[in-house]
């Protein structure tokens, strides 16, 4: 993939350039300050623009058998979209080799300004794959489905993603930097009151955290171009669900190929597989602790009874009227 770059038009090799030289190193320079974007009376991720969403979806259509991951920060992202790319090119590691190459903020929706969603066009992949943290209401859900593109929403119990939430962020440089460092840098009681006030912009609009990203997306659960699954489904009965999602995508595979999805795709074979890698984006990744524990009921080691008892009320609330049932241990 060394002369993909030569392959382009002219004017989208900057944009692949700003990709591949993506330096996290920015945001921990003296008196960096965060950068919080607005689209649609919502508050984006820190340093995330607000042009490239919108283009997208004023402008964007994917083709028939892409697929969008979209799914909240900690439920599972990264866990599923390698077990798309697995499902789709597994078969084919020249095209393996490739996608290691294409610099991972290029493949999440939401990163990057409208040259992006140009330059997508001229990835030399038959069916291309990205993933999301936005919510429904900043997506054109509707135009997705119309070209027939797949749509795959990741569910994790909201005890598990707030304790993973936790860890994770402090390591994100974008996230130290204020006016959002006061927000997160603090002990577990204060944080978990933080985040499920909706205090931290995550994509949603103030006052809305992981449920209400969740409820959104549920409301499109019955069309036949989005499909749920479920982290701790996952982790109980991992064969099952590849074979799952791979009838769902259109491919079939035999039983050696879902077991072989599955061994690379465990945890412990992902995990080594980021810390083991060259490539810069790669060892971003490691250093972030991306993958960090990877289990079901862990929350235990840090909610109090008030804390639990509180998320299972907000549960409640907000998700009322929907089926959702969460799995808090396995």
């Amino acid at each position: 993939m060394e002369d993909f770059s030569s392959q382009l038009p002219e004017d989208l090799r900057e944009t692949w350039k700003q990709f591949t030289s993506f330096d996290p190193s920015q945001w921990t320079k003296p008196n960096a300050k965060a950068t919080i974007a607005e689209f649609k009376d919502h508050r984006l991720q820190p340093t995330f623009p607000a042009e490239g969403i919108e283009y997208a979806y004023d402008n964007w259509t994917p083709n028939s058998g892409d697929v969008i991951v979209a799914s909240f920060p900690r439920t599972g992202t990264n866990w599923t979209t390698e077990i798309v790319r697995q499902i789709l090119y597994g078969r084919d590691e020249e095209t393996l080799k490739k996608l290691a190459s294409v610099p991972v903020p290029l493949m999440f929706y939401e990163a990057g300004g409208p040259s992006k969603f140009k330059l997508l066009e001229h990835l030399p992949f038959p069916r291309r794959f990205m993933a999301t943290h936005l919510p429904s209401t900043l997506i054109n859900v509707e135009n997705i489905k119309k070209a027939n593109a797949k749509v795959i929403c990741v569910i994790r119990n909201p005890k598990d993603q707030a304790v993973s939430w936790f860890h994770f962020v402090s390591k994100l440089p974008y996230m130290q930097l204020e006016p959002v460092k006061e927000i997160i840098d603090c002990e577990w009681p204060k944080f978990l009151e933080n985040y499920t006030s909706g205090k931290i912009p995550l994509g949603m609009r103030s006052g809305e955290w992981y449920l209400e990203h969740l409820k959104g997306w549920y409301e499109q659960k019955d069309d036949k171009n989005v499909m749920f699954v479920c982290f701790e489904d996952m982790k109980k009965d991992l064969p099952k669900e590849v074979q799952r999602l791979a009838t769902y995508l259109g491919v079939e595979l035999s039983e050696e190929e879902v077991m072989s999805i599955c061994e690379k795709c465990g945890f412990k074979g992902m995990k080594k597989a980021t810390d083991d890698a060259g490539s810069k984006m790669e060892k971003i990744r490691s250093d972030l602790g991306v993958l960090r524990r990877g289990e079901v009921g862990g929350w235990k080691d840090m909610f109090t009874v008030s804390q639990s008892e509180f998320i299972d009320a907000q549960v409640a609330e907000k998700l009322a009227g929907t089926d959702i049932q969460f799995t808090y241990t396995i």
